[in-house]
């Protein structure tokens, strides 16, 4: 049984044997082994999962947030939609891979600030666990919407305002709105 075990952990690359010394624990970075196995988790046919998990955490914090945040950590959150309209403001039509990547991480920062900002440890680490997936997820709902944007002739600064309305949102704790805002930013077939 310890035998099986161990040969499990070191597949994992959770321990480390070494022929006529011992098995060692390596260390270990739960982030990198998340990042080691995100190929199984971008599989296409899980973006209706993704969206379902997104309504779920992010609208959840965005209303704890919104009643336990600081105003420290909203002047935050704005800082952060800041930085990202200047971002926007800089990029070129038709947007490159890297504007675009980059574009998805700074995506991603507000709604990890957002769940940071619920005060709830167990959301934060369920969206901790799973941004890699969530980022390549709107790297693909981006794209889709800066296509259409491009055809309608719409800068992503005037298609892309809804942080900056959800924000507010949260600040009046309209979470109605909220609501709609997220399922209208995280639904990958709505058009923007």
């Amino acid at each position: 049984t310890v035998r099986m075990a161990l040969q499990r952990l070191n597949a994992l690359g959770l321990v480390e044997t070494r022929v006529g010394d011992g098995t060692y624990v390596k260390k270990f970075e739960f982030s990198d082994y998340i990042s080691a196995a995100e190929d199984l988790f971008s599989d296409p046919k899980l973006m209706e999962d993704v969206c379902d998990f997104r309504k779920l955490i992010e609208k959840e914090c965005a209303h704890l947030a919104a009643l336990r945040a600081s105003a420290a950590e909203f002047r935050e959150l704005h800082e952060l939609c800041d930085d990202y309209d200047a971002f926007k403001r800089n990029v070129a039509i038709p947007v490159t891979e890297a504007d675009l990547k980059e574009m998805a991480r700074r995506d991603c920062d507000f709604h990890a600030k957002v769940c940071l900002m619920s005060h709830n440890t167990l959301y934060s680490y369920c969206f901790t666990v799973a941004r890699s997936t969530i980022e390549k997820y709107i790297a693909l709902t981006l794209q889709k919407r800066l296509d259409t944007w491009e055809k309608k002739g719409v800068s992503p600064l005037e298609g892309d305002f809804r942080h900056r309305a959800i924000l507010e949102a949260m600040e009046k704790k309209d979470f109605t709105l909220c609501d709609k805002l997220y399922d209208d930013m995280i639904d990958y077939n709505i058009e923007l």
